[in-house]
């Protein structure tokens, strides 16, 4: 998970520095003001979709493992007294609990 989270960070990394690069050579290569605001624009207009799409991206990754952690906790888990008598099942929310005073 790990590595293709990085591998796609890397790529993105790679689309700016192009978007960049090309945003470069046609603010120099047109002299007229309005050109060179039209691709001002679109460049940012590109800009705020990508930061979007990496938001979300983030955002579901950092999710990730989470619910990992808490497939884990999920099954049920058999607590027996001391008596050896009676035995319980943890719920989720009591699993969260434990888990989250450990940290």
């Amino acid at each position: 998970m790990r590595l293709e989270a990085n591998w796609r960070w890397f790529e993105q990394i790679q689309v700016e520095s192009n978007e960049a690069w090309e945003l470069f050579r046609m603010f120099n290569s047109t002299a007229s003001v309005a050109e060179k605001v039209t691709a001002l624009q679109d460049w940012a207009k590109g800009v705020t979709a990508r930061s979007a799409n990496d938001a979300t991206y983030a955002i579901e990754t950092a999710r990730s493992p989470g619910t990992i952690e808490l497939n884990l906790f999920a099954r049920k888990i058999i607590d027996v007294d001391e008596s050896g008598l009676t035995c319980r099942h943890a719920t989720l929310q009591s699993a969260q609990r434990t888990a989250s005073a450990k940290r």
